[in-house]
């Protein structure tokens, strides 16, 4: 009598594509590793030189991020942070520079207005005495004699305020001395701010250019 076969488990399927397979070194090769980044020992420098160029300490920004320069260059690190800073720091220390230049200019200026301008008014009233004396002279032939002749004609009358014309030397860059020398010529003396307020002559017609009425330049 025949026996039926045992029944046998169903086989198992096999995997679809190419079973993968682990890698090894060759035989005989080192074993490589990536070496860690290499650390910038300017970066820090760089970072506060940078920083420091926006609070108004350019000086000191700038000599950090040269260092940063410095010890980036050597570590063959980036530069990046230490040339950005070595240019925002010496430009803002240029800028600077140039405001100190003009704010100095300006004060300079300002202190020289008050001294050209006084000494403006001065000249332009003793030329308009000038005139007045040639008006006076035109009537009478002579040049005035006193201060108090000038009110004698409409024409030669001394009509401004802000100074006072005396016969002595001025005190002040508020007087003008006025001085007949002769009948063809006079003077006016007035103190010169500019030149520490030195007794300065102009003279009308032919009187002499220094003082009292003398030909010697003063």
């Amino acid at each position: 009598m025949n026996q039926d076969p045992a029944p046998q488990p169903p086989a198992t399927p096999s995997p679809v594509g190419p079973t993968p397979q682990p890698t090894y070194a060759a035989p005989g090769q080192p074993t490589t590793y990536s070496p860690p980044p290499a650390q910038n020992p300017g970066q820090t420098m760089g970072i506060i030189g940078l920083v420091l160029a926006f609070v108004g300490l350019a000086p000191i920004g700038l000599v950090l991020s040269i260092i940063s320069l410095v010890q980036s260059g050597k570590a063959q690190a980036s530069k990046t942070l230490g040339i950005i800073g070595t240019i925002l720091n010496s430009l803002e220390i240029i800028a600077g520079v140039i405001l100190i230049l003009l704010f100095t200019g300006l004060l300079a200026i300002a202190s020289l207005e008050p001294a050209d301008d006084a000494r403006l008014r001065l000249i332009t009233y003793a030329i308009e005495i000038d005139d007045k004396a040639k008006a006076y002279k035109e009537q009478e032939g002579d040049y005035p004699l006193a201060i108090s002749d000038f009110a004698k004609y409409p024409q030669s009358r001394l009509t401004n305020t802000e100074y006072t014309v005396v016969d002595k030397d001025p005190t002040g860059t508020h007087m003008l001395k006025y001085q007949r020398c002769s009948k063809t010529g006079a003077q006016v003396t007035y103190s010169d701010p500019e030149f520490g307020n030195k007794l300065m002559v102009h003279k009308i017609g032919d009187a002499g250019s220094g003082l009292n009425c003398t030909k010697g330049l003063y």
